[in-house]
């Protein structure tokens, strides 16, 4: 497969069997979404925009067709391998890039909670409610009290992020008369008011 992505000038590197990195200027602007979002749902809206990735998909489903791997799976009742999904796409601004070190650099790695998501994307909204009150007496608990007992010093290392299918808003605290304001946000969480962010 390689060859034809260096065709188009998308660079391949493997991380695991079922998932590689690709560079390329193409991925920048493109919107994508997660697998995990369109699995088991209608992947129409989130088709590639990129004619060029989509002639790719087609040429991949061509080329893994007539792969003797996917005899043998095939022989096993196994699901075929024939074609590549696009995702998590886009370029890091200079400020964005130096957060993720020093985030990569912190005490402890990112907290990512699912609960809302699954719950969302299966529209189970009575497990979604439960998802939100779990998160606010786990995880925002927890943020709570790391703010409390943080100083400017290490303010930084603390963030939520939430997240829609296209937007994200990202609370960072500040200063210290910001944090106040960040506090205020969590008791009790003014979601309608984020939710129109997202």
């Amino acid at each position: 497969m390689q060859p034809y992505f260096l065709e188009d000038g998308i660079t391949l590197i493997y991380e695991r069997a079922d998932r590689w990195l690709a560079q390329g200027e193409l991925f920048r602007t493109l919107n994508s979404a997660s697998l995990e979002r369109v699995i088991g749902q209608d992947v129409a809206p989130w088709m590639l925009a990129s004619s060029t990735l989509r002639r790719l998909q087609n040429e991949m489903q061509m080329l893994l067709y007539a792969q003797a791997l996917n005899d043998e799976r095939a022989a096993r009742s196994a699901l075929t391998v024939n074609s590549f999904w696009v995702s998590g796409c886009g370029a890091l601004d200079a400020r964005a890039a130096s957060e993720s070190v020093a985030i990569a650099g912190a005490d402890s790695a990112p907290v990512v909670v699912q609960s809302l998501a699954l719950a969302a994307m299966q529209q189970d909204w009575q497990s979604w409610g439960r998802a939100w009150q779990a998160l606010d007496a786990n995880e925002c608990a927890a943020l709570l009290v790391a703010l409390d007992e943080s100083n400017s010093a290490s303010l930084n290392t603390s963030r939520l992020s939430l997240c829609s299918e296209n937007r994200s808003v990202d609370l960072l605290p500040a200063p210290a008369s910001f944090l106040r304001t960040l506090k205020a946000w969590f008791k009790p969480l003014p979601l309608p008011g984020l939710w129109k962010q997202l």
